[in-house]
């Protein structure tokens, strides 16, 4: 009987497809596995609540390729017998949706390993890439050396694989190469190499790398337990260095009349008295030139970038910021007009400086409301890399625990575009007015670019 019910269960979910779908149905057994009964209520709460499924606007897909994608990652988990497999598969799904925030919060059970790691550590400068790091005495030489293949692959061929297990907006190549959980740490870590068929047997690759003139190959082993892999390839200098990166923190430079702003992260409780005590010693000092650097911040409460705002505006504005839509029945519904309206907060602490503002990558979520503020409406200068998301974003999660793997799911209700007219066909990524790229030379001499380039235009002025 319970299997009888859990079949109508799946044909009722899976009937909405097309006719050609059907068949796919009615080809499976009545006995589902874990992987896929958890499937089932992966697709249910995107089908219900995620805006990019919506027929306008801003759609993200189109019916007949969603069918095809879920059907072929049903099939594809029919086979699969552990918690890892699972994980891994629905990372291609996701990859394929188009949003960074659709994820599963995956958990390893008791006694699986998954630290299976090459030897090294790479980074992207540009559209190079480099050894950043190496964990074995006979690797030395492979020390800031340029990557010129893995295996067969050219290194845009292997990023290329290495893509189909990233969820970010598409075509977004500023949030795929991000320092911080970018597709350089996918590339060493021999779990997904491994499921991508790039290590042999013996969990074994070939690299090619570029040694003065001449071209070299070295073979890598990924071992289990061994590497304890850093991810901190991050030009900067001792101003803007990380100190730690969930904790939001400034500093004054009297010599160029600057205070430095790190703003790592956006938590719920928006700090009024931190982001008061900036401005009330910008007062006092007379300060000139404000930078805020969110090149590290994943987002948050979008609520902080209202509260520095208000001390940054010098009159009541209406700000364009973006356009706001939720999921209702089969299409999207605008629930915010993307104009906000705010005004000086404190005359005495108004700043009356310069602002500067430091994005890149890894600048995501929530965290992007104060790049589209400054960028639309003329607030300050933006220097860097893109932001993580496209000018159309999605976010604001909803969660769902699996009933039987006991993972939590998580996909986006909430669709926003930029608001200022006409800046989507102009913009697709949030654009810095002034791009500077990290070279591998300035992370060899802990150099930050972009405060290099800052120090020079306060000074030449």
């Amino acid at each position: 009987m319970k299997k009888y019910f859990l079949l109508v269960l799946v044909l009722l979910f899976i009937f909405r497809f097309s006719a050609s779908q059907m068949s796919f149905v009615l080809q499976e057994k009545t006995d589902l596995n874990k992987y896929q009964k958890d499937f089932i209520e992966i697709i249910k709460q995107i089908e219900t609540v995620h805006p990019g499924l919506a027929s306008e606007p801003l759609p993200f897909m189109q019916e007949e390729e969603w069918q095809k994608n879920v059907t072929q990652v049903f099939n594809q988990l029919a086979s699969s017998t552990t918690n890892l497999d699972f994980h891994l598969i629905l990372k291609t799904f996701f990859s394929k949706l188009n949003d960074g925030h659709t994820s599963l919060h995956y958990q390893p059970v008791e006694g699986e390993n998954l630290t299976l790691c090459l030897p090294i550590e790479v980074s992207w400068f540009g559209d190079e890439l480099y050894v950043v790091n190496v964990f074995e005495d006979h690797l030395k030489d492979l020390l800031y050396k340029k990557v010129l293949s893995i295996n067969d692959l050219s290194v845009i061929e292997f990023e290329q694989k290495i893509n189909q297990m990233i969820s970010v907006d598409k075509d977004n190549v500023y949030s795929i190469r991000k320092n911080f959980f970018g597709n350089s740490i996918y590339m060493t870590d021999g779990i997904i190499l491994k499921y991508l068929g790039l290590l042999d047997h013996q969990n074994t690759l070939q690299l090619t790398y570029l040694d003065g003139e001449k071209q070299k190959i070295v073979k890598l082993t990924a071992i289990k337990d061994k590497y304890q892999h850093q991810y901190a390839y991050l030009c900067r200098n001792e101003v803007t260095q990380i100190k730690n990166r969930r904790q939001n923190h400034y500093q004054m430079i009297p010599e160029l009349s600057t205070i430095y702003i790190q703003l790592n992260r956006l938590p719920y409780q928006v700090d009024r008295k931190f982001i008061k005590s900036i401005f009330k010693k910008a007062a006092k000092n007379e300060i000139e030139n404000l930078v805020v650097d969110i090149r590290n911040n994943g987002g948050g409460n979008s609520a902080w970038c209202d509260e520095l705002l208000k001390y940054i505006i010098k009159k009541p504005q209406e700000l364009y910021i973006y356009k706001c839509y939720k999921r209702s029945g089969d299409k999207n519904q605008q629930i915010y007009h993307g104009i906000r309206k705010l005004s000086p907060k404190n005359k005495k602490l108004q700043f009356q400086g310069k602002l500067f503002l430091f994005t890149g990558g890894a600048t995501f979520s929530s965290a992007t409301f104060l790049a589209v503020a400054v960028k639309d409406n003329n607030l300050g200068q933006i220097i860097g890399q893109p932001c993580g998301n496209n000018s159309i974003r999605y976010g604001y999660l909803s969660s769902v625990d699996l009933p039987e793997t006991g993972f939590t799911f998580f996909t986006s209700q909430r669709i926003w575009e930029r608001a200022l007219p006409g800046i989507i066909k102009k913009e697709k990524f949030i654009t810095p007015h002034v791009y500077i790229n990290s070279a591998i030379d300035d992370y060899i001499n802990q150099e930050d670019p972009l405060w290099e380039y800052f120090v020079k235009q306060v000074s030449n002025n």
